[in-house]
């Protein structure tokens, strides 16, 4: 697997991960942070204030939180002009990394990818993402 930027932290993509969950968030951090500077938040209510500090490349974001759902959260980053232009990705564990297929599309045009995906897998996610 190639990094999307060079090694220098700074030439690394953000990526930032909502999840109610902080074992998630760290969890993406291992997996991940080699090849983008994670940022997470377990609070799905602050998200805008995260995107709009960290300025992120690319969101994960969990489907089913308390206090905010992963579709709220994605009207509200959507009607942000900053915001709205970020690539967004629901993230799953109801369902198995081979059924996350079954959700694209249907909150809000959204792709989705299963918390258990494998790190390729979940890397190729991204990528497409981004464009």
């Amino acid at each position: 697997m190639t990094e999307p930027a060079g090694g220098n932290p700074a030439e690394k993509p953000t990526l930032l991960v909502i999840d109610d969950d902080d074992a998630v968030v760290i969890g993406i951090r291992a997996r991940l942070g080699k090849y983008f500077n994670v940022a997470g938040t377990t609070n799905p209510l602050v998200a805008l204030e995260t995107v709009l500090r960290e300025r992120p490349h690319v969101i994960l974001c969990d489907i089913n939180m308390p206090g905010m759902k992963g579709d709220q959260v994605a009207q509200v980053l959507a009607e942000d002009p900053v915001a709205g232009a970020i690539p967004f990705i629901y993230l799953t564990g109801l369902l198995a990394a081979s059924q996350t297929s079954e959700l694209d599309g249907l909150f809000g045009g959204y792709v989705a990818v299963s918390k258990s995906a494998s790190t390729p897998d979940l890397m190729e996610v991204i990528r497409a993402a981004m464009g």
